[in-house]
């Protein structure tokens, strides 16, 4: 009965315990929530958290590979179909791996930058050939930062906000919303503002900044727009201690004096063969990855809202670690208290097991019953201890050869 009702408790026990790690496994990796072709050269992943991965571009140059380890997807994504450079989008889930594909219709490079206001990896395709100045400038920088070159990659972000490039300015604008330098953020996120970028991360850094700074009203202006642009209705918590340091919206002078400074020979532009000294070792500091190789989320400190699942589902791995722990010590207990109650049991019973009980009901029905009052047993005399012993001669007499005795 004991070992009947300890196997249940075991059987219950690694139910509970499946259940407890499948919870905590939800929480505790990426999430692939939905995947976008916008515009025609570009492919957003969204996740719930910016995740580990790596990427790789096809020997033809027409296909990039974006793997993500330890992922999942949170709905079935069905295969996407672009109408320009990018023509389809495939993802996948090998073992615990999601994969992407991603295909084009031409030879392209790519650069692969996490954004870290809409938790998202932005793939945007690009021909090396055919790069203005300001666009090779741009995409040497990304492909530096996204080497952790961070030194060069911002020099390059500055090289071709000078030569007209908005989209450096809003990414350099991210970057130092990320490092908590709010003033120059506000100045190049509103210069990518006004020439229209289509970067959605511009539109949500602003919104943030401007809840931080008490403006809310622009806050939830610049949110629409972010909302319009991802269909997130959130923005991400990059910095909840961010000080901001603006003393009002519009932006200073230091954009309008880098954009004045004398613009470089553009011939040293020219080159398409995007270049990275790698021998810089300043740690980097922004939100970038590798390209190529590996990548991961930003290297600021996130204990925002969006991370609370993660850190929930930690916390209770820890505790059905300590459960299990004190279970396991709770059943050697009771299996040593059985196995010692078993013991005690088979010396008790062992000299007395059935086969020994039924022998000695055997003998005691066989043996004659003890004189009783009611059937009383007279001494007798010497004839009758005697008679039945000896044998009788011819004449049926005891003779005193048989001790002579005979019958009355």
């Amino acid at each position: 009965m004991i070992k009947h009702k300890l196997n249940m408790i075991n059987k219950i026990s690694y139910i509970i315990v499946l259940i407890i790690m499948s919870f905590i496994n939800s929480y505790s990796q990426e999430v692939v929530e939905k995947i976008t072709i916008n515009p025609m050269n570009r492919v957003n992943i969204y996740f719930n958290e910016i995740p580990k991965f790596t990427s790789n571009l096809s020997s033809d140059k027409q296909k990039i590979t974006i793997k993500i380890p330890v992922s999942s997807f949170k709905n079935n994504i069905p295969e996407l179909n672009g109408k320009g450079v990018v023509q389809k989008v495939i993802s996948s889930k090998v073992g615990n791996d999601v994969i992407i594909e991603i295909f084009s219709g031409e030879k392209r490079g790519y650069n692969a930058t996490p954004m870290p206001f809409s938790n998202s990896i932005q793939i945007e395709l690009f021909k090396w050939d055919k790069l203005t100045p300001a666009e090779d400038a741009y995409r040497t920088a990304l492909l530096a930062l996204e080497s952790k070159v961070t030194n060069e990659g911002i020099n390059n972000l500055k090289k071709a906000i000078k030569l007209g490039d908005y989209n450096a300015s809003g990414m350099l604008g991210i970057i130092q919303m990320q490092e908590g330098k709010s003033k120059e953020a506000l100045e190049n996120l509103t210069n990518a503002e006004k020439n229209n970028s289509n970067y959605p991360d511009v539109y949500g850094a602003l919104s943030k900044y401007y809840k931080l700074s008490g403006n809310l009203d622009k806050s939830k202006y610049y949110l629409k727009i972010f909302n319009e642009k991802t269909g997130l209705n959130n923005v991400k918590d990059v910095s909840e201690d961010l000080k901001l340091n603006a003393q009002s919206d519009e932006p200073k002078s230091q954009l309008q004096e880098l954009m004045n400074d004398d613009i470089k020979d553009s011939s040293e532009n020219k080159s398409t063969n995007a270049t990275v000294n790698i021998t810089d070792t300043a740690k980097p500091k922004s939100l970038v990855g590798l390209t190529n190789k590996d990548s991961s989320r930003g290297l600021l400190p996130d204990l925002s809202q969006n991370s609370f699942f993660p850190i929930l589902g930690y916390i209770l791995f820890g505790v059905s670690i300590l459960i299990i722990f004190l279970y396991l010590a709770w059943r050697k207990k009771q299996m040593e208290q059985l196995e010692s109650f078993n013991l005690s049991n088979k010396k008790l019973i062992d000299p007395l097991s059935l086969n020994n009980i039924k022998q000695t009901i055997k003998i005691k029905r066989t043996q004659t019953p003890p004189p009783t009052s009611t059937n009383p047993q007279r001494a007798g005399s010497i004839i009758d201890k005697t008679y039945g012993k000896l044998k009788p001669n011819k004449n049926n007499q005891y003779t005193k050869d048989n001790l002579a005795i005979s019958p009355m």
